[in-house]
């Protein structure tokens, strides 16, 4: 039996522990198109994801362009929030 030692004990209340009913359908074809391994991970990249968009004040605008610099989406902050 190994012995850990207390400070690599990461403890419980660091974390919080979710339980979300979601369709499988989308869950799966989001980790098929992000590439994602797991759920756990999809949805720690969507949180991560959120959490940059959060911080954009809302009376900004948002724009995103594809590799050629084409025009995918345009819009206010003020959606997000």
């Amino acid at each position: 039996m190994a012995v850990v030692p207390v400070s690599g004990i990461k403890k419980m209340q660091d974390k919080n522990r979710l339980q979300v009913d979601i369709e499988a359908g989308r869950m799966d074809a989001l980790l098929k198109q992000t590439g994602a391994t797991s759920r756990a991970e999809l949805l720690r990249d969507a949180l991560r994801a959120y959490e940059f968009l959060a911080d954009i004040p809302p009376d900004q605008k948002i724009e995103v362009r594809d590799r050629e610099g084409n025009l995918i989406f345009y819009g206010s902050a003020k959606l997000l929030q």
